[in-house]
């Protein structure tokens, strides 16, 4: 026969379901920090995607024309880019009729990616990063030319 006490133990204790809830919020915590680290790593790589991108354009541009386009790319300047990379309008999710007269590539954190012209045989292109200060760890950047 049962005792009374081995008949009465049939819902969990208090401190049973704290434990419980305080490993689940463990879990929880550690799986949200997790997906916040691969959103960074996905906007990293999607910046290093552009900038390679704009500098398949400009090494293109450099070969035609035997020189980078100026600092300031210009509608025309982007324009002539374009026959060289066609999907760059696409990649940045640009219309035609949306591109005026000054450029600016953005990054996906939407701050401007620099450019900068150097002589006629070299040029680099910098993301700023999340946090948008120049020469800070997050920078990305791609230098062709000497």
């Amino acid at each position: 026969m049962k005792s009374r006490r081995q008949r009465l133990r049939k819902a969990f204790t208090l401190i049973e379901l704290l434990a419980v809830i305080g490993i689940i919020i463990v879990l929880v915590g550690i799986v949200m920090a997790g997906a916040g680290y691969a959103n960074r790593a996905a906007d990293r790589a999607k910046a290093r995607s552009q900038l390679e991108m704009i500098q398949t354009a400009l090494d293109r541009y450099n070969t035609t024309y035997t020189r980078y386009p100026p600092s300031k790319i210009t509608y025309k300047i982007f324009t002539n880019m374009l026959s060289f990379v066609p999907d760059l309008t696409n990649h940045f999710g640009w219309q035609t009729n949306q591109v005026t007269k000054g450029l600016e590539f953005l990054d996906p954190w939407n701050q401007p990616i620099w450019y900068q012209k150097y002589k006629d045989d070299s040029c680099i292109l910098r993301s700023f990063g999340p946090d948008g200060v120049s020469n800070t760890v997050d920078d990305i950047v791609t230098m062709r030319g000497e």
